[in-house]
């Protein structure tokens, strides 16, 4: 088993063939590998609440879960993100 580069729990690790892979937890944190896990960069969906699921859309777009009733959106591979609250808790 790798080590990542954060000490918050891992909810939910999501991969687009064996190579492109993405990862979410606690507190907010969400992980992107383009090596197959060689290395990992922690980008920021801008949240501390829980994202609890990761996936991808055909036309390219991250969508996360959070559960606090957000998901969250990104087109550019989780750089950037967008929340909307979906009103469940």
């Amino acid at each position: 088993m790798r080590e990542t580069c954060v000490s918050e729990r891992l909810l939910c690790v999501w991969g687009q063939g064996s190579y492109d892979l993405y990862a979410v937890g606690d507190g907010g944190v969400f992980l992107t590998t383009r090596d197959g896990g060689q290395s990992w960069h922690k980008r920021s969906a801008g949240t501390s609440d829980d994202i609890e699921d990761v996936t991808i859309c055909g036309d390219g777009t991250l969508i996360a879960a959070g559960g606090a009733g957000k998901v969250f959106f990104s087109d550019d591979g989780g750089i950037t993100w967008s929340s909307q609250s979906c009103g469940a808790r």
